[in-house]
């Protein structure tokens, strides 16, 4: 079904099959990783995780910041984030 109308700001677009070239952490993921990490939050949610190079990128943020270990949740959230091996 195809259902027409205006695309506004602050709305997600759903891209199924389709690799996206953005990174996982935007300027305000890091943002509130910081913030985060200020406040000593017990964890870390990150979305959209499609690499080990996604978590590895917030890993550093944490290190940056403290040298508590903050445990990353990893939200796989599309196909890509799931290796296959064989």
């Amino acid at each position: 079904m195809i259902q027409g109308g205006a695309l506004k700001s602050k709305k997600g677009v759903n891209l199924p099959n389709t690799e996206i070239s953005l990174p996982a952490l935007t300027t305000k993921d890091i943002e509130d990783a910081a913030f985060a990490i200020k406040h000593n939050f017990d964890w870390i949610a990150l979305s959209f995780v499609r690499n080990s190079k996604d978590l590895l990128d917030l890993k550093k943020i944490i290190e940056k910041h403290t040298d508590e270990k903050i445990p990353i949740i990893a939200k796989i959230e599309k196909p890509e984030g799931i290796r296959k091996y064989r």
